[in-house]
């Protein structure tokens, strides 16, 4: 009776094993690094680009993630695969984050996820924000599509469509891992729509342009 215990006992600790071998891990978060060699519609007085939690201006100052020299027009930098220095204050739940309406009927497959946008911002030497550096950014009469770069502290899936009280139609189709995340916006004036994917587009683009704070 003890040897077939024995038996028992070994042959479940093998199926255990075997299991947990099986098993596929989320692969680790990864730095992310930027080479940028032109931006378009750039300022001559950006001297220095930084990366900021943040998209507030009331934050600006207080505190980034990265900062980097702006050079022949372009940039150089690596984001940390985990932030350390971002405040709690900097993360948001991921509702509020990708700005949904209160009463949608969105799904985001973990309710306790947060995070941040990313937001590159150009400064001149006195310190001063001139506006903000846009991935793949495409501005024409009625469309504006570009890249966000999202950190989000777990792995969440948000998916859906939602109507805000000026009656656009917004749709959701995002696999975030923990971590860095590439999310393609595209805002269409024309069919009053905005769409977040994880998906590359067909309109991607291969160009950094200035976003000025002035208008």
């Amino acid at each position: 009776m003890k040897k077939l215990f024995s038996v028992i006992a070994i042959t479940a600790l093998a199926l255990v094993l075997a299991a947990s071998c099986g098993k596929k891990e989320d692969p680790k978060p990864k730095d992310v690094k930027f080479t940028i060699t032109s931006i378009e519609n750039l300022p001559a007085t950006a001297t220095k680009m930084r990366a900021h939690w943040s998209t507030n201006t009331t934050v600006y100052f207080s505190g980034y993630i990265q900062q980097a020299n702006i050079s022949d027009g372009g940039f150089s930098m690596t984001l940390p695969a985990t932030v350390e220095n971002a405040p709690n204050s900097a993360y948001y739940s991921i509702p509020a984050l990708l700005d949904m309406p209160v009463n949608n009927s969105l799904n985001v497959s973990d309710s306790k996820a947060k995070g941040f946008i990313l937001c590159f911002v150009s400064i001149n030497n006195s310190g001063t924000p001139l506006g903000l550096l846009k991935d793949r950014y495409i501005n024409d009469v009625h469309t504006r599509s570009y890249v966000e770069y999202i950190y989000v502290d777990r792995n969440v899936n948000v998916s859906g469509t939602s109507i805000d009280v000026d009656d656009w139609t917004a749709t959701f189709n995002l696999k975030l891992k923990k971590g860095w995340n590439k999310v393609y916006f595209q805002y269409n004036g024309a069919t009053e729509t905005v769409t977040y994917s994880s998906t590359i587009p067909s309109w991607m683009g291969n160009n950094w342009a200035f976003y000025s704070f002035v208008s």
